[in-house]
């Protein structure tokens, strides 16, 4: 029903909102981890040994920062094409119910 369909997307708009917010921090955090190497490969001069573990550590978190941005994507893009389809099936209805208004009448 269409009063269904209206509640469906604009809760799809509202989590797309969230996800994308979700997105921005994801990605947010991994320009950080990004900085964080680049701090890390300075300290390698004056330190190597602490530098090292540092950098490895820090390639973990940059790794996990890229997968959680990149799921975070695919989940917005998933909500996207729900939201799409959700509003195909809302214009249909409102074509049909249209269309069987008009028969209704005669026209």
């Amino acid at each position: 029903n269409q009063a269904d369909l209206e509640t469906y997307i604009n809760n799809i708009n509202n989590d797309l909102c969230s996800q994308f917010s979700f997105s921005l921090q994801n990605i947010t955090g991994l320009v950080n981890s990004v900085h964080n190497i680049n701090d890390i490969i300075n300290m390698l001069q004056t330190n190597p040994s602490s530098a090292t573990i540092a950098l490895q550590q820090a390639a973990v978190q940059t790794q996990l920062a890229s997968q959680n941005a990149l799921s975070q994507l695919n989940m917005l893009m998933a909500q996207q094409n729900q939201k799409s389809l959700a509003e195909q099936k809302y214009e249909k209805q409102t074509t049909n119910d249209v269309y069987n208004g008009f028969k209704r009448a005669g026209l």
